[in-house]
């Protein structure tokens, strides 16, 4: 058996948490829907856009995550969680704290876990959703690239699907930006991921927060079953004949999933060259992919970076709705100076 990932990295990609106010610190000398229409203003008085209604909830989109909220007495009648709390993916990716999901105060044991995905993404030259499968899954089906293991509405399923083509296909350039800060560049990118819900998860005794150390033996026990094969006419005899010997001894399988931290490292200001270098490949690769013939990207950058006496950072967006590139820079004193640039 060998292990077929070459670089990679595992953590939670997707987290969904439910709540209910009146499980958190209260005042008791307070009624408790005084005190859930506080925690309520509380959000709208803190920076947030908000989304619309859906589900019977108010949704409001803060940094980090989104809330769906519940009327308070509505949610009683109908037997349902005041909150609904949803982890951005920049969130997830970064170097938090356990304790840190505790957004409203409370302990661990206060956040109910809906939904889970566990997410290994690994680099490798080989296509191994060309392979064949041997696990203890029921099901199996292949939509568009991606092979399922299992069905959604058990609360247990496990993907495999190339997440290369994946981002080439979204253009979400802010994942595109961080994995090829992790691994150098996108190309030959593969996830494996296992989404777990509540309804499996409570089988399994995994509820709350508290419980969230164990995803990492559960994915390593759930996934380490999984067997890929080439698919050759005698892998597809040992799997018909459900030839165990055979089939272990031909099989690959995924290493073992060890949380993924991000180091902290210590930021400096960059060179004027190493600015320029980096928005000229910005904006070159910006232009590839949206096909845009504008060879006029060192005017550009000029235009950028005229006037700039000095620097500590700067943050550079495309905008691909608007064809536009914007960069704002710190300057040294503190101040922010912005630019924008509309592609013709």
């Amino acid at each position: 058996m060998k292990n077929f990932s070459l670089r990679e990295i595992n953590y939670i990609e997707t987290l969904y948490l439910y709540c209910n106010i009146d499980k958190l610190p209260t005042m008791l000398s307070e009624p408790i829907e005084a005190y859930y229409l506080k925690k309520i203003q509380l959000f709208k008085d803190n920076n947030y856009k908000f989304l619309g209604d859906g589900n019977g909830r108010e949704w409001y989109q803060f940094k980090n995550y989104k809330i769906g909220i519940m009327d308070y007495q509505k949610s009683l009648n109908s037997n349902n969680y005041n909150l609904v709390i949803q982890f951005s993916y920049d969130f997830l990716i970064s170097n938090y704290k356990i304790i840190d999901l505790c957004i409203l105060g409370g302990t661990l044991k206060d956040y109910i876990i809906s939904r889970v995905d566990v997410t290994k993404i690994f680099k490798n030259s080989i296509d191994y959703t060309t392979y064949l499968i041997s696990s203890n899954y029921r099901t199996k089906t292949n939509y568009r690239g991606t092979i399922y293991l299992g069905k959604r509405e058990n609360g247990n399923v496990f993907r495999l699907y190339n997440k290369t083509k994946e981002l080439k296909d979204t253009k979400n350039y802010k994942k595109i930006e961080k994995l090829s800060e992790i691994f150098g560049d996108t190309d030959n990118l593969y996830t494996a991921e296992l989404e777990l819900r509540r309804k499996y998860l409570q089988t399994i005794n995994i509820n709350t927060l508290e419980d969230i150390s164990k995803l990492t033996a559960l994915y390593n026990n759930i996934v380490g079953k999984i067997k890929f094969l080439k698919d050759t006419d005698k892998n597809k005899h040992y799997l018909l004949k459900n030839n165990t010997p055979r089939i272990k001894k031909n099989t690959y399988n995924l290493t073992e999933y060890v949380p993924f931290r991000r180091e902290k490292k210590e930021k400096h200001a960059p060179s004027y060259r190493y600015l320029i270098d980096n928005i000229v490949r910005q904006i070159r690769s910006y232009n590839d992919k949206m096909d845009i013939e504008d060879d006029n990207t060192l005017e550009i950058v000029n235009e950028i970076i005229e006037g700039l006496d000095g620097y500590n950072g700067y943050d550079l967006e495309i905008i691909e709705s608007k064809e536009q590139i914007e960069a704002s820079f710190i300057l040294e004193e503190g101040t922010t100076q912005k630019y924008k640039h509309t592609f013709s």
